[in-house]
């Protein structure tokens, strides 16, 4: 068998991130881009540390301290996760804690850096009938994987959708409903409804029924609600209320000292 290290690499640079926005780079690309931040972060402490204006940068160089060794961590299991992807080095089927192939078990064939060189430096120890490479598993998906970074991205972003459209459905309902008058409190319709004490409520459930969104939407119509917040709106205290209510206090603080000044145990 061929020693892997010596095979002529072969990007597997295989997924288009243009149409997420962002501009493809192939992962060697991307592994000198964090080489070139540790650098960068090694540089920065220094020039801060010698920073010759007297100024107290203590804490930014102890972050960046505290942060460095993390970085460092990341980049050298990078760099070895480029060789091994594309240098078709052979990997272990299985973790050591799973039946499963970790293909199947995590529903998706994309592995960290740290796991492509965990299974890599692993797989001496299981038989070649129970190697493969990360190639080939990428290259048998049923669809391009996507970067985890990327596909977190899209599921936000189809979140946001959601809830954007969801709030826009809620408010719909609302207005179907208020333009309908309301069979418990009497109110016109366009008119919101009022509580006992005439108070902005509801809408009523009578008046919710009378809705065909609502019907259609119950799980959306129950946050088509309208809410009293004229409290909101409330006159806050003026300047002088506030100077009087601080004075009040200075005054207290000044009676709980003298009255602590005075106090002598009896067995002073």
């Amino acid at each position: 068998m061929n020693n892997p290290a010596e095979a002529e690499p072969r990007p597997l640079d295989i997924y288009d991130t243009t149409n997420d926005g962002f501009a493809p780079a192939p992962l060697r690309e991307a592994a000198e881009a964090l080489q070139a931040a540790v650098d960068a972060l090694g540089k920065a402490q220094d020039a801060l540390i010698g920073c010759a204006t007297p100024l107290n940068l203590t804490k930014i160089v102890d972050d960046i301290k505290a942060f460095t060794p993390m970085l460092d961590t990341h980049q050298e299991h990078m760099s070895k996760a480029v060789e091994y992807i594309e240098r078709d080095f052979p990997l272990p089927r299985n973790f050591e804690d799973g039946e499963m192939p970790w293909f199947e078990r995590h529903q998706s064939p994309v592995l960290t850096p740290k796991q492509v060189v965990f299974l890599a430096e692993t797989a001496h120890e299981v038989m070649p009938s129970e190697l493969v490479t990360y190639r080939a598993v990428i290259n048998a998906a049923d669809e391009v994987p996507v970067p985890t970074v990327i596909a977190r991205a899209q599921r936000k972003r189809r979140n946001d959708e959601a809830r954007e459209n969801e709030a826009q459905l809620v408010d719909k309902i609302l207005q179907d409903i208020e333009s309908r008058p309301c069979p418990y409190c009497r109110v016109e319709a366009g008119e919101y409804c009022r509580t006992g004490t005439g108070r902005i409520g509801g809408p009523h459930a009578g008046r919710r029924d009378l809705s065909p969104y609502a019907t259609e939407y119950p799980r959306e119509a129950k946050q088509a609600k309208r809410e009293d917040d004229s409290w909101k709106t409330q006159q806050a205290p003026s300047q002088e209320a506030s100077q009087r209510a601080q004075e009040d206090k200075e005054i207290l603080a000044d009676v709980i000292t003298e009255l602590a000044e005075g106090f002598r145990p009896k067995y002073d």
